[in-house]
């Protein structure tokens, strides 16, 4: 029986594939780094074996028989160079003379295209087409299970897409996944140029997309008649949710200080890049960066801890005007102290111990790697991951928490267009220090103000590739997602 190898086995659509091909009484090796997660999504049905993209030398047992061959690996998956990894699996697969390659990328995947993502796809296609393998690639549109991560926000009648009356098109993962069971089992395929694969194509907007709407109601439990808002194209104007009553902030436990997650910022934004440089949130006028951000942050910590939003968050983010003509200092917006993280572990007691390469009264446990809301140290905030690279987090301000430039803050939070010329590049700091390859001095370490970032446009980019990248202007080209601290008044 003919083998068919499965790279990416338990993403989105490995999970279903693999279940395909199973039921369909095929031969399946599933290569994961992680045996036992994968027994635990698999089945007992398919065959394991253990193998990873950045050891070449386990590639060649993984692929040992194998007639065709299915990968789908990208973004924040652990890969810290994409391109290099699945160079190595195509060399790899020709080396084992696998019959079929079917390759998973994206929409407009190009060597030259402006997103790192677009480009990094790219380049695999052009190695594989210059492998001499017969392939196929599948260039998948926006996955629909994309809108779970939206959930919190659906539940509270806002379908934060920021999109306007933009068209599009959204796709099951499971139906990629039938495309490439049906690719990897032909006997008739031929290589084929790149396919982009999308749901079915409507003329309307995207408010107007039956389908969109059913599935938003699937996930907040509203019936298909009920309304969800559609916010503008922007991020920044996505549906705001509201803040609950006040309550008590000094009968709560304590918490007053947290990384803002990529999952909370992308959950809020609606965007699957984040808000970037522009964190107004629906506010307006002079100071509406802060005044959003601060609100960003009361929002994450109200999920965190219910009640905690009456706690008083400021976002650690300095400006050139915060609303009155006058400079802002993001040490002189968060109080006193102390400040505790969720878990109530002390992260500094005064502002003068903040104003450090590392906060000095920080407990050992997180004093080098800050946690987010949830109280889990952020560099591997989901530990079936592992560590990823997403440590820029946005201040605006110098070593002392004092305002950097009036270049460093994105015109005060307030624009994420990716253009440096107008917007200036956010100063940023480090929730976790870089390694011994940094740049030296406070730059490798310092919390509050490490380096530039290249630009304000938004980007999750969480995979290791070195420092910032001045072609791809965004607040995490050089490992992060446009995150940044807060902290509230009370502790």
């Amino acid at each position: 029986m003919s083998m068919i190898v499965v790279f990416g086995a338990t993403g989105s659509t490995g999970v279903p594939l693999v279940r395909r091909l199973v039921s369909e009484g095929r031969a399946v090796r599933a290569a994961v780094r992680d045996v036992a997660k994968a027994r635990g999504l698999l089945g007992d049905g398919v065959e394991l074996v253990r193998a990873d993209l950045e050891r070449p030398a386990t590639l060649p047992g993984a692929l040992e028989g194998a007639a065709a061959v299915y990968c789908a690996v990208g973004g924040p998956t652990g890969t810290t160079d994409l391109v290099a990894a699945e160079r190595a699996l195509i060399d790899a697969a020709r080396a084992a003379r696998v019959g079929r390659y079917v390759k998973v990328s994206g929409v407009d995947a190009s060597p030259e295209g402006p997103a790192r993502i677009q480009r990094w796809h790219g380049e695999a296609e052009r190695h594989l087409e210059a492998s001499g393998l017969p392939f196929t690639v599948l260039r998948p549109n926006f996955f629909m299970q994309n809108l779970l991560g939206l959930a919190p926000a659906i539940a509270a009648g806002v379908l934060p897409l920021p999109i306007g009356d933009a068209r599009g098109a959204l796709i099951d993962a499971r139906d990629i996944a039938d495309v490439a069971a049906v690719v990897l089992t032909s006997t008739t395929a031929r290589t084929s140029a790149a396919r982009s694969r999308e749901g079915p194509r409507d003329p309307r907007p995207w408010r107007g997309m039956r389908f969109t709407s059913l599935i938003a109601a699937a996930l907040a439990g509203l019936s298909c008649t009920d309304t969800l808002t559609v916010p503008p194209q922007s991020c920044s104007d996505a549906g705001r949710l509201q803040l609950p009553a006040i309550s008590d902030a000094g009968a709560l436990p304590r918490f007053s200080f947290f990384v803002t997650s990529q999952r909370a910022l992308g959950a809020l934004s609606g965007c699957t890049q984040g808000f970037g440089g522009d964190l107004r949130y629906g506010e307006t006028g002079p100071g509406a960066g802060l005044r959003g951000a601060d609100t960003l942050c009361a929002l994450i910590a109200e999920r965190a801890m219910p009640g905690a939003s009456a706690k008083r968050w400021r976002a650690f983010l300095s400006a050139a005007d915060g609303g009155d003509g006058r400079p802002v200092n993001a040490i002189d917006r968060v109080g006193e102290g102390p400040w505790y993280d969720r878990l109530g572990r002390v992260v500094a007691n005064t502002r003068a111990e903040l104003a450090n390469a590392r906060p000095t009264g920080a407990h050992a446990a997180i004093v080098n790697d800050l946690p987010n809301e949830d109280g889990v140290p952020n560099h591997a905030p989901d530990p079936s991951v592992g560590a990823v690279d997403n440590h820029h987090m946005l201040t605006g301000s110098d070593a002392s928490g004092r305002l950097a430039s009036a270049t460093a803050t994105c015109l005060d939070w307030t624009s994420a267009r990716g253009a440096p010329a107008t917007e200036g590049k956010p100063r940023v700091g480090l929730s976790w220090p870089r390694g011994s390859g940094g740049r030296g001095g406070t730059s490798g370490s310092h919390w509050i103000s490490a380096m530039d970032e290249s630009g304000c446009a938004p980007a999750f980019s969480t995979v290791e590739s070195g420092g910032p990248d001045e072609s791809v202007p965004t607040v995490g080209s050089g490992g992060g997602y446009g995150g940044f601290y807060c902290f509230a008044l009370t502790p």
